[in-house]
């Protein structure tokens, strides 16, 4: 992080000992952040981003852009919809997500450079889903993703729509979530 900030101040056309005043820190507080030595708090981060510099950059090493800005904006509305809507924002997201990797496929030339929802049957039954039961969905959505990251598994976005699918219909009339379904339903969709 050290050498962001140091790249940003630079950006900025600023001194270290120009900078440090604007911030409210001495020069030596912003030269042990440039060294790495210390971490700045969010009050710092927040009075850096306010003259120009790119916090996105700073924190994440990624450079601002209209993209990775809508995927923050999203972030911060799609909760506030979901709730007035009655929608579970965990199944909203989960959709979300597998259909932003669907389109990350298509548009990355992979494999199969063709959407997987190209017909939208599947993306149908999801979103059917979240309107019948979006809290069952979004648990499912959620207990499904830890499980691939605690085992460091992946699926393809064909093989994890079958599998959210699935474990829905699995558990909608009892409406609860059943742990070792799910790591049975990932092991055998690798």
């Amino acid at each position: 992080m050290g050498e962001r900030i140091r790249d940003e101040r630079e950006r900025l056309g600023l001194s270290q000992a120009a900078l440090a005043p604007k911030l409210s820190v001495t020069r030596m507080t912003q030269v042990n952040y440039e060294t790495g030595k210390r971490s700045p708090d969010g009050g710092y981060l927040s009075a850096f981003g306010a003259i120009g510099a790119d916090i996105g950059y700073v924190l994440f090493g990624e450079r601002s852009n209209p993209n990775n800005l809508y995927r923050l904006a999203s972030a911060r509305v799609l909760p506030l919809v979901a709730d007035r809507a009655g929608i579970d924002k965990d199944a909203l997201f989960g959709i979300l997500d597998i259909a932003a990797q669907d389109e990350a496929n298509a548009w990355g030339g992979g494999a199969s450079s063709q959407a997987f929802f190209q017909n939208d049957d599947k993306l149908r039954e999801l979103v059917l889903a979240m309107f019948e039961d979006g809290k069952l969905l979004g648990q499912v959505f959620v207990k499904v993703q830890k499980t691939m990251h605690d085992s460091e598994t992946g699926l393809p976005v064909t093989k994890l729509v079958n599998v959210v699918l699935a474990l829905y219909q699995a558990f909608k009339e009892s409406g609860k979530i059943d742990k070792k379904t799910i790591d049975m339903a990932i092991k055998v969709a690798r």
